[in-house]
C-alpha cells in the first residue's frame, strides 16, 4: 500500500481503518510465520557451530595441558606449532 510504502510503515492500513481493516484487507489476518521458521534455523545452525567450536576448543586445551611444554603464547614467525594447533583443523 503507498501510504505504508511512503511513512515506511509507520502508518499501516490497521492504524487507517482500526475497526474493520479485516474486512477490507483479510490478508492482514493472516500470521507469516516462515521469516519466524527462518530464524529457528539460523539461530539452531549458530548454536551448532558454536557447540563445535567450543568442543575443538576444549580438545586443543586437554591436549595442550597433556604436553609439558613451556610456552609463553606467542607465536614464532613462520613456525607453526604442533602442540598450538592439534584438532583446531589449522
Amino acid at each position: 500500500m503507498p501510504i505504508e510504502r511512503a511513512t515506511a510503515g509507520a502508518v499501516t492500513r490497521r492504524n487507517l481503518r482500526p475497526d474493520d481493516y479485516l474486512t477490507h484487507w483479510p490478508e492482514l489476518g493472516q500470521v507469516n510465520v516462515l521469516p519466524a521458521v527462518k530464524a529457528t534455523k539460523t539461530i539452531a545452525q549458530a548454536e551448532a557451530a558454536i557447540q563445535e567450536a567450543a568442543a575443538k576448543i576444549e580438545h586443543a586445551v586437554e591436549q595442550l595441558s597433556k604436553k609439558d611444554v613451556p610456552w609463553d603464547g606467542r607465536e614464532r614467525r613462520g613456525v607453526q606449532r604442533a602442540d598450538a594447533s592439534a584438532g583446531l583443523g589449522i
